[in-house]
């Protein structure tokens, strides 16, 4: 049997073929979140990278006493849009657990994504030849991003970009205000950048069409839009008293950020603020990462190029590919109104990476597309045109979900016996699954040390900072006192701290200062922790009451007094 491509001007053809394509991938997708982890018996205790934190609060869903009076659920609470809240809401009505919708949520999302690539290239390239390779290149794009997979307000944020940009496009008066209004309620950072494209596009050019509705219902559409994002980023900023939103001043005293490597660092290798390429502050959509790879930022600056070029072309001859040259031209009006602020409008990547990752991939698939139809038949060209198939089906065959599960599952299944109201504290990479997974709190975590609200931070790094002491401690009445400030009611520290006397990475990532203390303090003499754990820690158990510790601490000292 061979396979035929569709003719030329076989739209329904090509487009059988691309949905195929999504079929096959997102079969595969389902596999990697629910079947490879029942098979690894580990699929109740899977959870995306980024999950763990937006879940922070979300056992309260399903069980009302789960994390009852924890200031870092209701945190997590707060920052999350009652929007994304509202779809895992729904899941919970028809018993579905947040952790579980969570990777529901991404196949969804991806089919959506798929249906909003296909239409925007359709829009974009009179060609549906070209149009498939630019809507498969997005899509490409997006297997390799965890963006989606995420299933955060971040990823349930990229279909509706896609449908905006289609609207934007064809000029769809209905869908861009339904698509405008659902990303501002969403994640309103992008949407602000998207709006101004709206703005600009009204800007007198040959060949680009006005709205129907004229500039009297554009310029009422955007009042509308703005408005909205200015009451969300106004609750994002004010959201519970967890603020000020961190400053750029205080951020430049800040190890966590001005360190290179660390975890939420905003610099690059050499200790400068890096401006073009970081996921955080630059304002290059970040393929190639930024800091790991030496010379990332001109691999990026080289993926960004076609899409400056059709642009350019976009801009001289009129057609629909200006909408590339609006999308530059507005990411980088709100990037530096971002910077000027930092950061009271949140992350200045947020209002460029969003929108240009999706366009620079669809301009990449745009470009090769045009050269592969028109040389068809030569040599070169079904080399050309093979390569890239290959590319293409090696990409949609291996979407990377990044998925994540504690070093050992007893941890989960033990945390979930614990009661309700408990609170746990230590040091070990395994706590950050425990707030999502197991619906208990925890003291502090690396993961959730998100640094940007400064009240919050401060509280969960003086935690992070609290743990160390009492892990790496000789003193029996340093380790009191430490013990006591934790609130902990259960210790969940590592062997690589018990026993090999080693900080966990993500500790040193974080708190880079407090760690390498931490760590000294280990290398000098073992921990008194280590000690005593096992006069308090059953067998087999993963945790160790702290009750249990503090009264071995009081009997020691009874001790030490009657010598």
């Amino acid at each position: 049997m061979t396979l035929r491509l569709p003719a030329r001007s076989d739209t329904a053809g090509w487009r059988r073929w691309f949905a195929v394509a999504m079929l096959g991938m997102l079969a595969v997708l389902a596999a990697q979140l629910f079947l490879l982890p029942w098979l690894a018996g580990i699929g109740d205790v899977v959870i995306q990278d980024d999950a763990r934190q937006f879940l922070a609060w979300m056992p309260r869903l399903i069980d009302p006493d789960a994390l009852r009076g924890d200031w870092m659920a209701d945190f997590w609470a707060s920052v999350s849009p009652a929007a994304y809240g509202t779809l895992y809401r729904i899941g919970a009505v028809f018993g579905i657990a947040p952790t579980d919708m969570a990777r529901l949520l991404p196949v969804a999302l991806m089919g959506l994504s798929g249906v909003g690539a296909w239409r925007l290239a359709r829009a974009m390239c009179p060609d549906v030849r070209v149009a498939f390779v630019a809507a498969a290149f997005v899509m490409a794009y997006l297997t390799k991003e965890d963006s989606i997979f995420s299933a955060t307000p971040r990823g349930v944020a990229v279909p509706i970009i896609l449908f905006f940009l289609d609207a934007l496009v064809r000029q769809r008066w209905t869908a861009l205000a339904v698509t405008a209004a659902a990303l501002t309620l969403v994640y309103p950072a992008p949407a602000i950048t998207l709006f101004t494209m709206l703005g600009l596009s009204r800007l007198r050019h040959k060949g680009f069409p006005p709205l129907a509705g004229g500039w009297g219902d554009v310029l009422r559409l955007g009042a509308v839009g703005l408005l909205i994002v200015g009451i969300a980023l106004l609750f994002r900023e004010q959201a519970q008293g967890w603020g000020p939103v961190l400053t750029l001043e205080e951020a430049r005293r800040m190890p966590a950020l001005m360190t290179p490597g660390a975890r939420s660092t905003i610099v690059n290798a050499n200790g400068q603020i890096d401006y073009l390429c970081s996921m955080r502050t630059g304002f290059l959509p970040e393929m190639v990462r930024c800091g790991h790879v030496p010379f990332a930022w001109a691999a990026n600056l080289l993926l960004l190029v076609p899409l400056l070029w059709l642009g350019w072309r976009g801009l001289r001859d009129g057609g629909r590919n200006r909408i590339y040259a609006i999308a530059v031209a507005a990411a980088l009006l709100w990037f530096v109104a971002a910077w000027l602020v930092a950061f009271r409008l949140h992350l200045p990547s947020r209002y460029s990476q969003r929108v240009l990752s999706l366009l620079e991939w669809l301009a990449l698939g745009q470009v090769i597309g045009t050269a592969l139809v028109r040389t068809p038949g030569t040599w070169p060209s079904r080399i050309a045109t093979g390569f890239t198939a290959l590319c293409l089906l090696a990409a949609f065959a291996t979407p990377l979900p990044k998925l994540k599960a504690p070093s050992d599952r007893r941890v989960i299944d033990q945390a979930r016996m614990l009661p309700p109201g408990v609170r746990i504290g230590g040091v070990s990479d395994d706590l950050t699954f425990i707030p999502a997974l197991a619906g208990r709190a925890v003291t502090a975590s690396s993961e959730h040390a998100i640094p940007w609200e400064t009240g919050y931070y401060r509280r969960i790094a003086s935690g992070m900072v609290n743990d160390l002491v009492i892990v790496s401690t000789s003193d029996p009445g340093v380790l009191k006192a430490a013990l006591a400030r934790s609130g902990a009611d259960y210790l969940l520290v590592s062997n690589l701290v018990l026993k090999d006397r080693e900080i966990p990475r993500d500790y040193r990532r974080t708190l880079p200062i407090e760690a390498e203390a931490a760590a000294r303090s280990l290398a000098a003499h073992p921990p008194l922790l280590a000690e005593i754990a096992s006069q308090c820690r059953a067998p087999g158990a993963a945790f160790i009451p702290v009750p249990c510790l503090l009264g071995v601490l009081a009997a020691q000292q009874v001790a030490d007094q009657g010598h």
